[in-house]
């Protein structure tokens, strides 16, 4: 039976396949399902998080110490 909650799926997973690359998908979808099998967002502590996040803008060019 098709639902609005199922055409609202469509349109998300069709703007993804918009947005990234069929790698960046996978990468996604595997870390969506491991979230909702884990529910653990406290699993590494704020500061690390925070750390991890600053060094993947660095790796991608978009934060760095210049003006």
């Amino acid at each position: 039976m098709f639902t609005w909650e199922h055409a609202n799926e469509l349109q998300q997973d069709a703007t993804l396949a918009a947005s990234f690359t069929p790698e960046e998908l996978i990468r996604l979808w595997a870390l969506r399902e491991q979230y909702e099998t884990s529910q653990d967002c406290g699993e590494f502590g704020l500061d690390e998080r925070r750390l991890r996040f600053a060094r993947w803008l660095v790796e991608h060019k978009l934060l760095s110490e210049e003006v």
